[in-house]
């Protein structure tokens, strides 16, 4: 029994490009840049009004004043863990996991277009391929600071580590 099969080929938008039908971002798991912005902004205005109602009611004449500001500011800091934790959840949703790659054994550096330096690692034991790209600059600072890692990782044993240096020959360097 054969069925139709257009349901399954992507929708294409005006422009030709397919449409997005993600069903968590349809769902609303998933939190565009915009309204998580509008998140941060609301959190940062809610924790505003708490600190002021607490400024307030620390320089109140009044018993009754204090008391009634110290009220509103518990009011907006109930306010503000509410608002943290929809924006946790909203990051979290937005923000991919930290992903943990491992140095390719075959080739972890390399210098694809004689400026930027690759560095190669694989994720899922070798089955698939992942690549960061550094500047001359940036591949300094990072393996400068490899290294000094590496000397505290190893209880400062950084010698014993390193490959020896090969004897310099002069006589050949000058004659070439």
């Amino acid at each position: 029994m054969v069925k139709d099969r257009a349901h399954l080929a992507p929708e294409r938008s005006r422009n030709g490009r397919p449409v997005c039908h993600n069903s968590a971002l349809r769902e609303g798991l998933i939190v565009l840049p915009e309204k998580l912005l509008e998140k941060i902004n609301e959190l940062v205005e809610t924790y505003a009004k708490a600190h002021t109602c607490r400024t307030l009611a620390s320089m109140a004449n009044h018993e009754a004043e204090a008391a009634h500001l110290n009220a509103r500011a518990d009011f907006w800091d109930a306010q503000v863990s509410n608002q943290y934790a929809k924006l946790t959840v909203a990051v979290n949703s937005a923000v991919p996991p930290t992903v943990y790659a491992t140095c390719d054994p075959h080739a972890t550096v390399r210098i694809p277009d004689g400026h930027a330096v690759e560095v190669y690692g694989t994720l899922d034991h070798g089955q698939r391929a992942v690549s960061i790209t550094f500047t001359g600059v940036q591949a300094m600072a990072v393996g400068t600071a490899m290294i000094a890692c590496a000397a505290l990782s190893s209880g400062g044993r950084l010698a014993q580590m390193l490959p020896p240096v090969p004897a310099s020959e002069p006589e050949q360097r000058r004659s070439a």
